[in-house]
């Protein structure tokens, strides 16, 4: 039993010896202007790609209208119809990727323009009632000047 003891310790003190120290794994998360720059870049690729698919299914359209004319079938209308949809959807995607984007925009100019407006004051409340009053006189004396 003793035996089976010192092995255990020995195979812990190798493996101790043995093993690397463990790593400070960190998680970097992205910057603002990293998250801004990565944000922009999707916005422009995916509007990129969309404008395309419009593009290519105008093309499309086109083919299957003169196709369903042609053949006079009503499957063919009906294959029409659906990719007229499909288009229309795209076009609306395009709309709201848009729309996403100003939002997105509009949240970092508002979060960037915030302001906290928290004033403490640090004294005695006699101090605080005479700071009060020397600005109610500035007041005062501001709006008679104004008349």
């Amino acid at each position: 039993m003793s035996r089976d003891k010192k092995s255990k310790e020995e195979l812990t003190a190798n493996l101790t010896n043995n093993l690397p120290a463990a790593c400070d794994i960190t998680v970097k998360k992205p910057n603002e202007a990293e998250y801004t720059k990565d944000t922009e870049e999707d916005y422009r690729y995916s509007r990129e790609k969309i404008k395309s698919l419009i593009d290519k299914a105008d093309n499309a359209i086109d083919s299957m209208m003169n196709l369903a004319l042609d053949a006079e079938h009503p499957r063919a209308f009906e294959v029409l119809s659906t990719m007229l949809k499909n288009a229309s959807d795209m076009t609306m995607e395009l709309t709201r990727l848009q729309q996403e984007r100003k939002k997105l925009h509009d949240a970092n100019q508002e979060k960037k323009t915030e302001v906290t407006n928290n004033s403490i004051f640090v004294g005695s409340t006699t101090e605080l009632q005479k700071f009060i009053a020397s600005q109610k006189k500035e007041i005062l004396i501001d709006d008679a000047e104004s008349i």
